[in-house]
């Protein structure tokens, strides 16, 4: 009876430890493995437009649907390829 008592305080140590221990690798990983990128001040005056180049632009490029054009251009390649 002594034994199976050392045994489930033993067990019951041995799981504590664990969640402690995989409660910390958790925070670990959401803190420091997958961290967001914070761009450099050069990376966003790289991606800046200015009303400039906006004023100097085509009436239909202003006016066009984002992402619309590239995917058009993807069907007219794939289409060129085929025999």
């Amino acid at each position: 009876l002594l034994g199976a008592v050392a045994y489930q305080l033993l067990a019951l140590w041995f799981s504590m430890s664990a969640g402690v221990a995989a409660q910390g690798m958790g925070v670990r990983i959401l803190t420091q493995l997958v961290r967001l990128p914070v761009p450099t001040w050069e990376q966003l005056e790289a991606m800046r437009t200015y009303a400039g180049s906006w004023e100097g632009l085509r009436p239909q490029k202003m006016l066009r649907v984002p992402f619309v054009s590239s995917i058009a251009e993807a069907f007219q390649g794939k289409a060129e390829r085929r025999p």
